[in-house]
């Protein structure tokens, strides 16, 4: 089983870290998921949903796909864009989407896709320096603090396990 992770910064798992300058150490939820499951990882800084859609359509040989869904106002940074006029009805479309995909895990940390069921809303904010001024002096990475790359990884790997064994029974049934 190989899992897929998609997304913006709060998934990148390049020696990047998304952490502002004043972060402590590189500590990440991707880097510890890693130890229980084969990992191929594609989120990128800055991604928006259409850029992530395109990071999914790239990569070959997964089985399962753990997304982070981007702010639903952040624009494309393909050149030429999307034609779509309309970046946030497009973010949408893309987010249900995602939600709707079999194997898949849709999260975000960002509000605005409250509608959409499928999607995880996981700000933890109290650990993620994009909404607490104070996680930013202990931020390790994916704007979390090693508490909320911990919390984040705890949360993320029981989806996986609930989903993934649901698949499983699915099959064997088949």
């Amino acid at each position: 089983m190989t899992l897929l992770i998609a997304g913006d910064s709060f998934s990148d798992a390049s020696d990047a870290c998304s952490c502002d300058e004043r972060s402590v150490h590189r500590y990440s939820w991707v880097d510890l998921l890693q130890q229980d499951y084969k990992i191929q990882c594609v989120g990128q800084v800055g991604a928006s949903n259409y850029d992530i859609v395109k990071q999914v359509w790239r990569a070959r040989g997964w089985t399962f796909l753990v997304v982070n869904l981007s702010h639903p106002l952040r624009a494309s940074s393909y050149v030429p864009p999307p034609k779509r006029k309309d970046g946030l009805k497009l973010n949408m479309k893309i987010a249900a989407y995602f939600a709707q995909k079999p194997n898949t895990i849709c999260w975000t940390p960002f509000v605005g896709y409250e509608s959409i069921s499928g999607v995880h809303y996981q700000p933890l904010k109290r650990f993620n320096e994009m909404y607490n001024y104070k996680a930013a002096f202990s931020c390790t990475n994916h704007h979390f603090t090693q508490e909320g790359n911990d919390m984040f990884y705890r949360w993320i790997k029981d989806q996986i396990e609930l989903k993934f064994a649901s698949a499983l029974r699915a099959k064997e049934r088949l």
